[in-house]
């Protein structure tokens, strides 16, 4: 069905709203589920025998780093959650608008449900770009204390003279995100900011179709309970389940390759107190990397922190879409003119 100037208009202002609702809601999100994250980045790369389960990873951070080590790392994300789901909106919108145009469906027809899956992978295509560099610098900081404290004991228990060199291999400190991205870019060059791209890319992909897909379902199933024809017209707490739901397909589907992902971005030169470099770890591939998981405990391995992710991921993904819904009725434009 072809559009008349005026209605390409307005779903070109529709899509800069879907950006900026987006965004806002990403910020609400970011904000509950970052606690959350800082454990499960922890459980995923720490060493072994490091923490003794989520609950001790937990404990052990706020007891050496406060309520403040929760939240290590949260420019960053923060900034690129907004990217993110800015992205992610106003892509899954825009993919909506294509497969209608694709398959002649008029714009106030709803989609299939297997549509609005793929709209909901294509939607993630485009966000997996921004969020390799993002999550890598992220995943960094957010490590680096627990690399020290390892690093510290390990020489320890060794002999006098690698007691005697504890205090310049055991700081590996990043002063922020600025600092991780120049010591990557100068140690690695720009191919250095994405490592760990082609899991962040897989995940976003099959993480945006599961988490549009689900939620497109559940509130299906919400109005057809309710005998309920608009999306609109659902109560704020029916958007937070649906929401809730779609966090965690999302992270059930997602979890392994987000697992090694973060393996892979951990990896990095260990710098002396005084910036010497004086160690490096070499970059695996995707593939090496998750056979090095598999290989440390079998299929258990992937799905280290999973408990806490599917945890953070009910409110936050709740949060979000209720956010990002009552934004859109409230402060929308409209559809058609």
């Amino acid at each position: 069905m072809n559009l008349t100037d005026e209605q390409e208009k307005q779903l070109k202002l529709n899509e800069v709203d879907d950006l900026v609702f987006g965004a806002i809601s990403g910020i609400a999100g970011k904000i509950v589920e970052f606690p959350f994250d800082t454990v499960k980045v922890r459980l995923q790369t720490s060493s072994k025998g490091t923490f003794n389960g989520t609950f001790d990873c937990i404990v052990k951070t706020y007891k050496n780093e406060g309520i403040f080590g929760f939240y290590k790392g949260l420019s960053s994300p923060l900034v690129g959650s907004m990217i993110e789901n800015g992205i992610l909106f106003s892509g899954f919108s825009y993919a909506q608008h294509l497969i209608k145009k694709i398959t002649k469906k008029s714009e106030d027809e709803p989609l299939s449900m297997a549509q609005y899956t793929l709209a909901g992978g294509i939607a993630g295509t485009g966000a997996a770009m921004l969020l390799t560099p993002v999550e890598l610098v992220k995943c960094k900081l957010q490590v680096q204390d627990v690399e020290a404290l390892y690093q510290q004991a390990k020489s320890s228990a060794t002999s006098n003279i690698a007691t005697n060199t504890t205090h310049n291999v055991s700081k590996i400190y990043y002063k922020g995100p600025i600092h991780v991205i120049y010591n990557t870019i100068k140690n690695h060059g720009i191919r250095g900011m994405y490592r760990g791209h082609l899991g962040t890319l897989i995940r976003e992909v099959g993480g945006g179709a599961a988490w549009f897909g689900v939620y497109e379902l559940a509130c299906n199933y919400m109005m057809k309970s309710s005998h309920i024809k608009n999306k609109d017209d659902l109560p704020p707490w029916k958007l937070a389940i649906s929401g809730a739901l779609a966090g965690v397909a999302y992270n059930s589907t997602s979890f392994p390759v987000d697992m090694i992902k973060s393996r892979m971005q951990t990896e990095k030169f260990i710098i002396s107190s005084t910036g010497k470099k004086i160690g490096q770890k070499l970059g695996k591939g995707f593939i090496a990397t998750a056979t090095d998981i598999y290989k440390s405990g079998g299929i258990r391995a992937f799905y280290k922190g999973c408990g806490i992710t599917i945890a953070r991921s009910v409110p936050s993904s709740g949060i979000i879409f209720v956010t990002y819904e009552l934004l859109k009725r409230n402060f929308g434009r409209h559809e058609y003119v």
